[in-house]
């Protein structure tokens, strides 16, 4: 469609303004995060009143595709990463390729008391932690905390160059082979914000994952924090009945 409405058409106004939104919203700089025009270029554009633009931007803000942000504007909602429940996997693969490792770090250090108890260390005692944040050039999108039990031998030179899981089984022979998951949410705080780069409010999509080995042995305690507006998780769930026509 052109830029100005057909007042001649069938099609109402604000039905062909919300046409011309989401072709608009669909264009690269907008997707990347450029602020829409506001309601009265837009209207101006397109030669109508500044309420059948409003009309149009209602819709598609009730469909979650912009935001209204008081004071800044209005921008596309980006589509949140989304991983599926229904097998296990590793968190950099569950994040997708085009998300990167933004910086690596391995600390030796006393932890946290619940956290050397699940580990099975006397207290005191250092372990190795491993802290990963995932993002794209855009934005983080995950801070990733790994702790690992003394049994594993993990060496103090240790850098975890690579795929975690790789460096595990080819460097000390451990292979994952069971997770055991719990998920919630958690209010942010100053260092998650910070390094999240979160708006003031969102929350924190918290993870915690014990990986077992074919043992049964734990090799791995993680930590993962997600930023709730750009991360979901979808669960396949059946019923018994659909279960018995599967199998």
């Amino acid at each position: 469609m052109g830029k100005t409405v057909n007042t001649r058409s069938s099609l109402p106004r604000n039905r062909q303004a919300e046409q011309y939104l989401r072709e608009l919203i669909g264009q690269e700089k907008y997707r990347a995060g450029a602020l829409l025009p506001n309601e009265v270029e837009l209207a101006r554009t397109l030669g109508v009143a500044r309420n059948t633009v409003r009309a149009a931007m209602d819709r598609l803000v009730r469909e979650g595709l912009i935001s209204r942000k008081k004071g800044v504007g209005t921008c596309v909602n980006r589509a949140p990463i989304a991983t599926e429940l229904s097998r296990w996997q590793s968190f950099t693969l569950e994040l997708g390729e085009s998300m990167t490792t933004l910086w690596s770090e391995v600390f030796w250090e006393t932890v946290d008391p619940v956290v050397a108890a699940q580990l099975g260390l006397p207290p005191g005692e250092k372990a190795c932690r491993l802290e990963r944040l995932k993002g794209s050039k855009e934005e983080p999108m995950a801070l990733l905390v790994s702790y690992f039990p003394r049994e594993i031998g993990i060496r103090h030179d240790e850098t975890f160059e690579g795929r975690l899981y790789e460096v595990m089984e080819k460097r000390y022979g451990v292979v994952p082979a069971e997770s055991l998951e719990e998920i919630g949410a958690m209010a942010q705080d100053a260092r998650l914000g910070k390094q999240l780069c979160l708006p003031q409010g969102v929350p924190v999509l918290f993870r915690k994952r014990r990986v077992l080995d074919r043992a049964g042995r734990l090799i791995e305690l993680a930590h993962a924090f997600y930023r709730a507006d750009r991360f979901v998780y979808r669960i396949d769930l059946h019923s018994e009945e659909q279960d018995e026509q599967l199998r």
